[in-house]
């Protein structure tokens, strides 16, 4: 799709690594990791600017008005066990763009009780999660 094309140019134009990319449909999940504040402040500029105006038809003296509700939420992930949260949510958006919101629940449902289970044998601190619960993550 035209917007995960866009969104990996324009990560490697600001020197941000793309971790991950979710297109839910009315929305975008991305996982970067900037190289600093500055690029990452640009590349959200670039990119939500570039979507805008391909949607909308906008052009120089051609304006359309406002296109996003609100302003890019971020966040710092500062443990192992919030990758693991990131990844589980990554893959309900999928889920539920593919499939509806009900089979989203499910999943989430599901993952949050793998979770728990993972969490009190503190597995997660020991090393990357590479297997999960069924349909697993990634």
């Amino acid at each position: 799709m035209w917007i995960e094309k866009l969104v990996r140019q324009k990560a490697i134009q600001f020197g941000l690594v793309l971790g991950g990319f979710v297109n839910v449909g009315n929305h975008l999940h991305l996982k970067l990791k900037p190289l600093s504040q500055d690029s990452l402040k640009n590349f959200l500029k670039s990119v939500t600017g570039l979507i805008a105006r391909r949607v909308t038809g906008a052009k120089r003296g051609r304006r359309f008005g406002s296109f996003w509700d609100g302003l890019a939420f971020s966040r710092v992930l500062r443990s192992s066990a919030e990758e693991l949260y990131l990844k589980g949510y990554f893959k309900a958006n999928r889920i539920q763009r593919a499939q509806g919101e009900r089979a989203r629940e499910a999943f989430l449902k599901e993952f949050r009780a793998w979770v728990k289970t993972i969490r009190k044998k503190k597995a997660y601190l020991i090393a990357p999660v590479a297997a999960g619960p069924p349909g697993a993550i990634c």
